[in-house]
């Protein structure tokens, strides 16, 4: 009964159900004693008072008006002495053992080959769990039945001798471990799922994931989402039972690292690693990569990179060919295969149609091989119908530009136009004359002529205001692309205030100069990590603390970043690119402007950015705050960074729509893997030929049997939005925005899987070894999981778990008062005293 009146007035079930321990406390006990003190003479003084003012009013009436303002003045001492229950629980937290089980597409490798001893050891666990399925299956393993069971065990995937364990060890090892353990179960492939061991070793149909779900294995989420789903409890063990596979960031064994730095004392999450799959190699060839540029010009002929890896065929001569989708083949090139390394095949591929286009290269499997499904990669280019013109304009030959300068020149599906302003001093060109020669204008369609201004460490000399104001309304007009590339002397220091800088997507502050050395070469950018020389402006880092640039969630999903199709990968691959000594971070950014990467100088709490991109009208303006991209190419030429600067100018340059039509659509990427968000751009008019001035705009998004609609909100000026969108499922899928007669538009994306899982086909013993000793557990086979509970260690801890509910802050409180009062004033009026 005191339980349920408890809860009517709105405390908790844990107070209330467990009043009988409950103990009262109060949270100003101080001022509960001094007030129940006081009550006493208080009430006495009521009384006296009451009885002396109104000697003509009956004993009873003047008791009860007494009693009103004692009682209010009781209620107010307990608000002041705010009275509340405290319970306590008692909680039998268990050491948790988490067991996380691969249902990734590689888990469908074969299993074998074994050899007898082998295929002996794994038939003891083999052999219950089968014979309790099938009559068909051999007896319990013995020398008859060596052969039988090796071939029956060569025959199995790798996922479905994980599911003939599981069912042998869920009554054997993990269900007797719910006694001093509290067990949870994992899946994981792209993401990291509940399960029961019933669910387990059912292994229907119904519990398997998607196509699309086992394209990805993040190992190191799901350690993470152990960790986070265990709060204040001991993690005695994970249980890993995978091929050692992870192909998606974060590392697992950069993770375990993490989580023993923060606990060096112990390890907070002990992971035994049970690696499902034979030691033995598999023969194999797989295309790892194909990798050319995103875009070309029709009738330009570029070179392909094909990446191979192989086991198994050392010497072997093999083919490699590009196809145009499933078309005959375009390049042939024949290589010899050494095994142990990657190594790279040059393809040629010359552009014979304009639109998009997926390459495929291949090798023919061999005869020996395990796995074909490897044996060739994708890649998506886009052919455009005339080369993009790029007008590059530059201060002095930097180490930046005179690499720009030599891809530049390669690229044929870019025609560009250099200006050097350095240059022209050099031939003595006055001031004032300079943007004459140099070509530029004043009008803005004679910039519009270009599709994208790349602009160096340029000064107002090259560039004075009515340049600038024809630059930027042609890119606020006519949609052309403009990138910002800052410099250590004039740019953007030297333009602030001006009209170029009210469209660019950062703030610059007038810095002072951080050196004075102007004898020293401008271009000059030590390749020994020391600080750029004959630096002005900007931001150096010392030589012990060189920067890092953190690329950001949104920067990921940019197409200027798209390396791998993979975007925790490709945020990983940047984030590790060299260091670099200056970076010119903006000091603020703009409210429409998209924060791409940062970097925290040392000793900095808050990070700085340095690459920003925002929509001006019809066109876009990047931002590059760094001057030493180059140190990118340590290693790998051009590959990388040529990557970044080609799709960083073809996505800002104006679009080729925009050149025929006022409207346009633009989805990046065009091919993607699920889960991968998608960009979204579109440009509307209406039928007066003026941008639509909607807050927001949607697209619909269609494929065989499914719908859904995407909004994309208003970014800059009228008639330009942007948003994104994640695709889940396999397919090609249909984006379409209907705007009437002036803007009905479509785009298309295909969402495929990675091949990825399935590039490298052996079980990765060596990492699931490393990831065992960095978390403080062990690799543990197959075989010998029976010693797991010998390993594991903690004890049940007993947790008092505090409950407590305020008496006073509640309805019942507030009625007494204002019965209280109400009755007080209630007497007053029969009475005729107010």
């Amino acid at each position: 009964m005191i339980g349920w009146f408890l809860k009517l007035l709105g405390i908790s079930d844990e107070v209330a159900g467990n009043f009988a321990h409950a103990e009262l406390r109060w949270g100003h006990g101080e001022l509960a004693a001094i007030g129940l003190a006081l009550l006493l003479p208080a009430a006495w003084l009521i009384t006296r008072r009451q009885r002396r003012n109104l000697p003509h009013v009956s004993p009873r009436a003047r008791n009860a008006l007494s009693v009103c303002r004692i009682g209010v003045l009781l209620l107010l001492v307990m608000v002041l002495g705010a009275p509340y229950l405290h319970t306590e629980e008692t909680l039998d937290l268990k050491p948790l053992v988490a067991l996380i089980v691969d249902d990734s597409a590689s888990m469908s490798l074969p299993a074998g080959p074994f050899d007898p001893a082998e295929a002996r050891a794994l038939a003891k666990i083999v052999a219950p769990a089968a014979s309790s399925q099938s009559t068909a299956t051999p007896a319990a393993p013995d020398d008859a039945a060596d052969v039988a069971w090796r071939k029956q065990l060569n025959a199995m995937s790798r996922g479905e001798m994980l599911t003939a364990f599981l069912r042998s060890w869920r009554a054997s090892i993990f269900e007797p471990l719910a006694d001093k353990f509290a067990l949870k179960v994992y899946r994981v492939a792209r993401h990291v799922r509940p399960t029961t061991l019933a669910d387990l070793a059912a292994d229907t149909e119904k519990s398997k994931p998607s196509a699309a779900e086992t394209n990805e294995t993040d190992l190191g989420g799901a350690i993470r989402h152990v960790i986070d789903d265990a709060p204040g409890r001991r993690i005695a063990g994970i249980v890993l039972a995978t091929d050692g596979r992870s192909t998606t960031w974060p590392d697992p064994i950069a993770v375990a690292r993490s989580l023993v730095d923060l606990s060096p004392d112990r390890s907070p999450a002990p992971v035994f690693a049970v690696p499902i799959g034979s030691e033995r190699p598999l023969a194999d060839v797989a295309v790892v990569e194909i990798s050319l540029p995103a875009e070309v010009a029709k009738d330009d002929t570029v070179s392909a990179t094909v990446t191979l890896a192989s086991q198994g065929f050392d010497g072997r001569k093999v083919a490699v060919e590009l196809h145009d989708g499933d078309g005959p083949a375009l390049s042939t090139a024949e290589t010899t295969l050494a095994a142990g390394r990657r190594q790279s095949v040059l393809l040629n591929y010359h552009a014979t149609e304009a639109g998009n286009r997926l390459l495929r290269a291949t090798v023919a499997p061999l005869a020996e091989e395990t796995v074909a499904a490897n044996n060739s990669a994708t890649a998506h280019v886009r052919v455009g119908r005339e080369p993009a013109r790029l007008l590059y304009l530059e201060g002095t030959p930097r180490w930046d530009f005179r690499f720009l300068d030599h891809a530049l020149r390669r690229d044929k599906a870019m025609n560009t136009t250099f200006v050097v302003e350095s240059q022209l001093e050099a031939d003595a060109v006055p001031a004032e004359m300079m943007p004459e020669v140099a070509g530029l204008s004043k009008v803005p369609a004679r910039w519009a002529e270009n599709h994208v201004v790349l602009l160096g460490d340029v000064s107002p000399r090259l560039l004075p205001p009515g340049e600038q104001r024809a630059l930027v309304k042609a890119v606020e007009e006519d949609g052309l692309g403009l990138v910002v590339q800052c410099g250590t002397r004039h740019m953007p220091w030297d333009f602030v205030g001006s009209p170029l800088a009210a469209i660019l997507p950062m703030t610059f502050d007038a810095a002072s100069p951080v050196s004075s050395d102007p004898g020293a070469d401008p271009a000059a950018s030590p390749s020994d990590g020391a600080a750029p020389s004959g630096v002005t402006h900007g931001l150096p880092a010392p030589i012990f603390a060189p920067f890092r640039m953190l690329v950001t969630p949104a920067g990921a999903t940019h197409p200027a970043f798209a390396i791998t199709g993979n975007i925790s990968q490709d945020r990983a691959l940047w984030s590790g690119m060299p260091e670099f000594f200056w970076a010119a971070p903006g000091s603020r950014l703009k409210p429409a402007a998209t924060r791409l990467a940062d970097i925290q100088p040392a000793g900095g709490k808050e990070k700085l950015p340095i690459l920003a991109e925002q929509v001006v009208g019809r066109g876009r303006v990047l931002v590059v705050g760094c001057d030493e991209t180059f140190r990118w190419r340590r290693n790998v030429g051009d590959r990388i960074f040529y990557r970044f600067w080609g799709q960083a100018l073809r996505h800002v340059a104006r679009k080729p729509a925009a050149d025929g039509q006022l409207s346009w659509l633009e989805v990046e990427p065009q091919t993607v893997e699920p889960g991968t968000p998608v960009s979204i751009d579109l440009y509307a008019v209406d039928e007066a030929r003026q941008p639509i001035a909607a807050d927001s705009a949607s697209v619909a998004i269609t494929a065989p049997g499914r719908k859904e609609t995407v909004r994309l909100e208003r970014i800059g000026e009228a008639g330009h939005f942007h948003g994104s969108w994640t695709p889940e499922e396999l397919g090609v899928l249909n984006v379409a925005f209907d705007g009437g007669p002036s803007a009905r538009l479509t785009a298309t994306v295909e969402v495929a899987s990675s091949h990825r899982e399935l590039a490298l086909v052996d079980v990765d013993r060596a990492a699931l070894e490393t990831l065992a000793e960095v978390s403080g557990g062990e690799l543990i086979e197959p075989a010998g999981l029976a010693e797991l509970p010998d390993r594991l260690a903690g004890e049940t801890v007993h947790q008092a778990r505090p409950y407590e509910d305020d008496l006073w802050d509640n309805w019942l409180t507030l009625l007494l008062l204002a019965g209280l009062y109400c009755a007080d004033v209630g007497i007053r009026r029969v009475l005729g005293l107010i």
